[in-house]
Order: structure tokens, then C-alpha cells, then sequence
């Protein structure tokens, strides 16, 4: 068998040095050493946040000027810009006279209009023009800059307010201050009055509710026989009253109003006085702001028929009297119109025809007729008066709507002398808080006339902001 030769290979081990390499180390790269010129460019590199909002303006750190911010003003993709705020020294505008936008509100030595505004805060105003006029149309208010020499008047209530222009750049005010928004709430029945927000000032116009006319005599022939006495107007009061004063809510209670006096069925009888209205109310919670009822017409006897005396509200100034209820003549002859007094408030009842001794019969007096708050040109009429013969007298016309004052009184009935017709009827009080007019006297035989209804009274609220 042969014999395999194995042949033995030796391993030599060789050191850095032996092949030239001494200074060569196994470092790692974050401590390799780099060069000057590497070194000064890396210096010089500006760094930037991990993450920034989409569209963010980039801000410079302050200390090094190298190291960039993230912000919360963006500039969007169409050159939108929007930031939560913003502050600059000068706004300029885009081109000459083009003038600057804010919030849709453009102003260049012109007008603003208080409706574009979205608050006082928005508002921008440019008076270099000599000419120039600022006004606040929806505020009630005009102010005025350069030489202009103006005097507005604006009328509230029983006070005026005027603007004028007292020197260069200012505006004096003189009277009560005025607010032009108002909330009105109308009451014609018992509610619930609730206080709008932002309230400043409360203006009441409240209005009683008319009394009843009386109605006529019923009496032998040959003998004096007078009809009823016509009912009053509900009393007016008009106040205004900070609305700190009021609570919420506040009750309001309308005067109802009074019933006419029944017929006379009963021969040689005087008449029936009617009855009174009743009171307005708007409660504050402290105490309750009222006005005045109109007071009953008497029932017609052998010698008159006394109206109802005129209502009054003394709470506060200012305050309306309801027409006084007619008087039925004392010699049975025609009845007496219904009185008129202050203006916007409600008016008495006509008084109701009578018949004299001779057996003269006659017609019954007209209402009385209301005239608006401020206003003579706006009338409620008073009710026709009955003619002879037992005519029913007329109702009293009502307030035209949205006109605060009482309705016209209702008219006297007609007197009757043969026995076998009724007096005339007194005509219902004109809505709000007329008074009802006299029913007229008539011979035993027949019925007299019945007084008229006092109409309902009224509650307006008007709240100013």
C-alpha cells in the first residue's frame, strides 16, 4: 500500500508597525476627527424644528439667528394669511383711494353704517377730510367731523335729546341719553312680561280699563225723566324706569272693562249706575305700577245723570286722565258730549237722552274722541250720539294699531216719550279703556235704555338697549 506525504503550512502574525501603520486606529464615526474647512460649514448651517404645522410662517431664534421656529401664523397656498393676532404700526393701502378692509367694514372720509359693524372695536374712522361726515345709522345717533354746523333733535317721551356740534372734533349731548333699539311687548290680556337681555331702560304706557255708562230713568209722562250718566275713560300712566328695577319677569294685569247699568224695568224708577272698570297693573316684584280704572256713569233720575269723574295715575308724572263721563241734563234735555282731557288717553262716555215735563224727548250726547300720545293728528272718534226716539247711541272707535292711546267714549241713547218704545241704548267705549255711553230715560210702559261697556285697558312695554 502506498504512503500519502502531508505537507505542513506555517502561520506568521504581523503587527501595525511591521507594515507601515502605526497611527491607524478602530475608532467609530462620531469620533473620527474632521477637517477645518467640513468643520466651519457645519457651523454655519441653519437647523429647523423635528415638525412644524402645514403652511407655518418660519421665525428666526433671536440669540444665534440660526435655529428656526414653528409659529401659528400660516400663509395658505393662495397667499392667505391668518394668525390668532396681529399687531403693525401702519396699515397702507393697496393702491391710492382703494382704502382698507376689515371685517367687511370699508371707511375712507366717509360713512359707516352701525348695522356693518360687528362692535366698537371694529370701528375705523378717517376725519382728515375737512368735509368729512361720520354717521352711525342704525345707532340712533350722528356724529359729526369737520366744519359742519348741525342741531339734530331726536324725541323720546317727554324728553328731547340733542346733537350739535360744539367745537372742532367734538359733539355735545345735551338732554336725556336715547336708545333707538327697542323691544315692545303688547299686552291686551293677563301675561307674563320677560325682561329682554342687555336691557337699559323700561318705558310703560299702561291704560285702566273704562267704566260703564248709567242707564236712563224710567218715569211717569208729565214728569222730568233723565238718562245715564256716560262712564269715563281708563286713566293713562306713561313712565320710564331703569330696568335694574325689574326682576326677570314681572305679572301683568289688565283692567277689565265695566259693565253698562241694566235697563229699568220697573216704572217710575231711576236708572242703574254702572260699574267701574278696573285697574292696569305691571307688578316689579318691590311694588306695583298701576293706572287709574274709569269710574262708572250714575243711573238717569228726576233731576240728572252724573258722568263718572275723570281717572288720574298718580304714581309718576306724566301721567293721562281718562275723559270724565257726560252728565244727563237736569231738565231732561240732551245729553251732554263725552269730555275730552289729556292727550293718549282714553275719553268718557256720551250721557243718555232724557224727556222733559212737556214730554220732549232727546237725543243723547256723543262720545268723547281720544287724541295719540304726542300726536293730535291720530283720533279715536267717539261714538254717534242716539236721536230722538230711542236710537242706540254709537260705539266709541278703537286705537289705530300700533297707536298707544285709549279708544273714543261711547255715544248717549236717545230719549223716548210715548210709553210704548224703549230708550235708546248707550254705545260700548272704543277699545283701549273708552268709556260707555248713558242709556236714555223713557215713559213708564217701556224699558230704558241700558248703559254701554266700558272697554278693556292696556299694557305696553317698551324696552331700550
Amino acid at each position: 500500500m502506498a504512503q500519502k506525504k502531508v505537507q505542513k503550512t506555517q502561520i506568521e502574525t504581523y503587527t501595525k508597525s511591521d507594515v507601515g501603520l502605526a497611527n491607524v486606529d478602530n475608532t467609530t464615526d462620531t469620533a473620527k476627527p474632521v477637517s477645518t474647512a467640513t468643520q466651519t460649514a457645519l457651523d454655519a448651517k441653519v437647523t429647523g424644528p423635528a415638525s412644524a404645522t402645514d403652511n407655518a410662517i418660519a421665525r428666526f431664534d433671536a440669540t444665534t439667528g440660526k435655529l428656526i421656529q414653528d409659529s401659528t401664523a400660516t400663509l395658505s397656498d393662495a397667499g392667505l394669511l391668518t394668525s390668532p393676532t396681529m399687531a403693525t404700526d401702519t396699515i397702507s393701502e393697496k393702491t391710492a383711494a382703494s382704502g382698507v378692509t376689515i371685517d367687511g367694514v370699508l371707511n375712507k372720509d366717509s360713512m359707516v353704517t352701525a348695522d356693518a359693524l360687528k362692535s366698537t372695536s371694529d370701528m375705523l374712522i378717517d376725519a382728515s377730510s375737512s368735509t368729512g361726515l361720520i354717521e352711525f345709522e342704525g345707532a340712533g345717533f350722528t356724529f359729526y367731523t369737520g366744519p359742519v354746523t348741525i342741531t339734530q333733535t331726536l324725541e323720546m317721551g317727554s324728553a328731547d335729546t340733542t346733537i350739535s356740534r360744539a367745537s372742532a372734533g367734538l359733539v355735545a349731548v345735551e338732554g336725556n341719553p336715547i336708545a333707538r333699539t327697542v323691544d315692545i311687548q303688547t299686552f291686551t290680556s293677563n301675561g307674563t312680561w320677560t325682561k329682554p337681555a342687555n336691557a337699559k331702560l323700561v318705558k310703560l304706557f299702561l291704560l285702566g280699563g273704562g267704566g260703564g255708562g248709567g242707564s236712563g230713568r224710567r218715569g211717569a209722562a208729565g214728569s222730568i225723566r233723565c238718562g245715564g250718566g256716560g262712564g269715563s275713560g281708563g286713566g293713562t300712566l306713561v313712565t320710564e324706569i331703569p330696568a335694574t328695577f325689574f326682576g326677570a319677569t314681572e305679572a301683568v294685569v289688565i283692567g277689565v272693562g265695566g259693565a253698562g247699568g241694566a235697563a229699568q224695568t220697573v216704572d217710575s224708577t231711576n236708572g242703574n249706575r254702572g260699574t267701574d272698570g278696573g285697574i292696569s297693573t305691571f307688578s316689579s316684584g318691590i311694588t306695583s305700577i298701576e293706572s287709574d280704572y274709569g269710574e262708572a256713569g250714575a243711573g238717569g233720575t228726576a233731576t240728572n245723570g252724573t258722568g263718572g269723574a275723570s281717572a288720574t295715575s298718580a304714581f309718576i308724572s306724566n301721567s293721562g286722565t281718562g275723559g270724565g263721563g257726560a252728565n244727563a241734563s237736569a231738565s231732561g234735555g240732551t245729553g251732554n258730549s263725552g269730555t275730552t282731557s289729556a292727550s293718549s288717553s282714553s275719553r268718557g262716555g256720551g250721557a243718555g237722552g232724557g224727556v222733559t215735563s212737556g214730554n220732549s224727548q232727546s237725543a243723547g250726547g256723543t262720545g268723547g274722541e281720544s287724541s295719540a300720545y304726542g300726536n293730535a293728528g291720530f283720533l279715536s272718534v267717539g261714538g254717534t250720539a242716539g236721536t230722538a226716539g230711542g236710537t242706540n247711541g254709537g260705539t266709541g272707535s278703537n286705537q289705530p294699531a300700533n297707536i298707544h292711546f285709549g279708544g273714543g267714549g261711547g255715544g248717549g241713547g236717545g230719549g223716548t216719550s210715548n210709553g210704548t218704545t224703549p230708550g235708546g241704548n248707550g254705545g260700548a267705549g272704543g277699545i283701549y279703556g273708552g268709556g260707555g255711553g248713558g242709556g236714555a230715560a223713557s215713559t213708564d210702559g217701556a224699558n230704558s235704555g241700558a248703559g254701554g261697556a266700558g272697554a278693556n285697558g292696556i299694557v305696553v312695554v317698551m324696552t331700550y338697549f
